[in-house]
């Protein structure tokens, strides 16, 4: 969604909110063919994939 919003309002970087009660912080950024992702993570869920 990054190009598209960079193109629509003209502005690069992009912030984003989460508005829950988790909450959080996104920052993206349009680097010619490549958007750039940057945030805060918190782990909620962890396991194993057996192959």
């Amino acid at each position: 969604m990054t190009p598209y919003w960079v193109g629509r309002l003209n502005k690069n970087p992009l912030t984003a909110r989460q508005l829950s009660e988790r909450g959080g912080n996104l920052w993206c950024r349009l680097a010619d063919d490549r958007v750039i992702i940057s945030g805060y993570a918190r782990d909620y869920m962890q396991g194993q994939i057996g192959i």
